[in-house]
């Protein structure tokens, strides 16, 4: 049986609140969607005061149902706000009656918000069911949903898809006409519905006040469709104060002109992208006194093209870069704090004073970079395996290398001897698996170095073969004393 919020069933034994082993049949509201097969449900009675309903003076947990409800179904009586048993779907009788209107379902959620914090009515509602500010916080975000008309146009209930994998593909900017800094944003999404084994497509007008880089962030992190609703700024403000009214935006949707409005998600990134680039470089040219530093925060930049060689003193936190072209450009000073990169080409990059720091980088080129004190820090830097096929971490060749710094860092014997053959100041090595020793050129020689910085006695080595084997022995002779761990090269 199909159930959604709100809908009005007649349920065979509802439980009395007093003995739970006793009840009687009664009609209930449903206080969430069960899906297409009802187990345990949550659902709230409605009570009829022995055909008094109506005449009495309303008790501080009753809502009463309306009169137009109750001459369209015949069910009159009073919803209890205080009720939340659990309803086997044997109990079931008969069809769905109706469904209460959105209004009297508000005035149940405002009614229960000011007795569950009373503890003469707490304690029995956590009895018989504690968990009813999960049950009551899920059917609150449903009642918003649709006081905001999220979806209806398209003619499917929010509770149906609201769980659904989802990814924002396109954007409609509207600003405000009435002056106030809101944008209407229409979205296009996508999700994939399990039960029809399709991607399916859908629109929804939100209101916003984020600037397009917060926005941007937002829609990049949506991952199903309720977190689409989320980004809509009325519906934080409906959580405070369910009882303000908004206009429906739903109906933008027709007035748009996607040759003139339209930008799909990529398009967004690299606008954002372009207008930080531009600012950044005003930032440097004027030493900081104008423009503003390039700072990015969990941006996916994947795809787009960086206009501006100069990105040096920027901060990228978060952020993705995939199939990006970032050679010849300068990144001195520049910090990468977990970052992902994927087929990234920063042939000839200039990389100067660079940390990065719990990055993941998977078939990214350092070809030809000069990586002058740059840092490597919490990085892994070994194959990655996709699809059973082993993919280097990062390309080294003709690399200028000097007082390069890998802490906690994994590496392949492959990278570790192509690092070591590079032309070298000095590579340092602190890395856990190496409990603290470091590889250095000492002159014409190779050495092991303490974890307090100094040289080991009789750990001096013609050349990095030898020096290799030495860190293995010198490891292995730790372990064994259960001070370090070794690791294979």
């Amino acid at each position: 049986m199909q159930l959604y919020s709100g809908d009005i069933i007649r349920v065979r034994n509802y439980p009395f609140q007093d003995d739970p082993s006793r009840g009687k049949s009664r009609y209930a509201m449903f206080l969430s969607k069960i899906g297409d097969e009802v187990t345990l449900a949550p659902a709230t009675q409605i009570g009829t005061l022995s055909g008094r309903a109506g005449s009495m003076p309303l008790r501080p947990f009753e809502v009463e149902i309306p009169a137009v409800f109750t001459s369209q179904t015949g069910i009159k009586g009073v919803v209890k706000c205080d009720r939340f048993p659990l309803i086997d779907q044997q109990q079931l009788q008969g069809d769905v009656i109706g469904r209460l209107p959105l209004e009297i379902r508000i005035e149940i959620i405002q009614k229960y918000e000011q007795i569950h914090q009373n503890r003469r009515f707490k304690e029995p509602m956590d009895q018989e069911n504690p968990n009813h500010p999960q049950i009551m916080k899920h059917f609150k975000e449903l009642v918003i949903a649709e006081k905001l008309g999220f979806l209806q146009n398209q003619g499917i209930e929010y509770e149906d898809v609201k769980d659904l994998d989802c990814q924002v593909t396109g954007v409609y900017f509207q600003p405000s006409k009435l002056g106030i800094p809101v944008h209407h944003v229409s979205l296009t999404f996508e999700t994939y519905d399990p039960k029809i084994k399709q991607t399916v497509n859908y629109k929804a007008t939100i209101a916003t006040s984020d600037d397009k880089e917060v926005l941007l962030r937002k829609l990049q992190e949506v991952q199903t469709t309720q977190d689409v609703l989320h980004i809509d700024s009325r519906y934080t403000r409906l959580q405070r104060e369910l009882s303000l009214a908004f206009s429906n935006l739903n109906s933008l949707h027709l007035d748009l002109h996607p040759q003139n409005y339209f930008q799909n998600v990529s398009n967004l990134a690299q606008e954002v992208l372009n207008n930080r680039l531009t600012e950044h470089e005003i930032w440097l040219g004027s030493s900081g006194r104008e423009g503003k530093q390039l700072i990015l925060n969990g941006l996916d930049l994947s795809g787009c093209e960086v206009t501006s060689p100069h990105l040096n003193q920027a901060v990228f936190y978060r952020c993705v870069f995939k199939e990006m072209d970032l050679s010849q450009k300068d990144f001195t000073d520049t910090e990468f704090d977990s970052c992902h990169f994927r087929v990234v080409n920063l042939d000839r990059a200039n990389l100067t004073h660079v940390t990065f720091q719990d990055c993941e980088l998977t078939r990214t080129n350092f070809s030809r970079t000069l990586m002058d004190h740059t840092r490597f820090l919490d990085t892994d830097l070994s194959p990655k395996y996709i699809s059973n096929r082993e993919l280097p971490g990062i390309y080294l060749h003709e690399a200028r290398v000097k007082d390069v710094e890998f802490e906690d860092t994994q590496f392949s014997q492959a990278l570790l001897a192509h690092i070591t053959k590079e032309p070298i100041g000095k590579v340092t090595v602190k890395e856990k698996e190496f409990s603290g020793l470091a590889i250095q050129m000492e002159g014409d020689k190779w050495g092991l170095l303490s974890k307090r910085g100094k040289s080991i006695e009789n750990a001096s080595f013609p050349n990095y073969e030898e020096a290799k084997q030495g860190v293995l022995n010198f490891l292995q002779y730790e372990k064994s004393l259960n001070k370090g761990k070794s690791i294979e090269l």
